[in-house]
């Protein structure tokens, strides 16, 4: 998916499926719409 800004992300629940899979460390899975709206703030 991508937001109003362009930026991909990914829903909630593929985000919980990467984060249960083994994956490579240096393969960083795309953030949630939570996670981008969480970064927003701070900025």
């Amino acid at each position: 998916f991508v937001d109003p800004s362009g930026r991909k992300f990914i829903t909630n629940e593929e985000a919980e499926k990467w984060d249960q899979e083994q994956h490579d460390p240096d393969e960083a899975r795309l953030p949630t719409l939570a996670e981008i709206e969480e970064e927003n703030e701070k900025n």
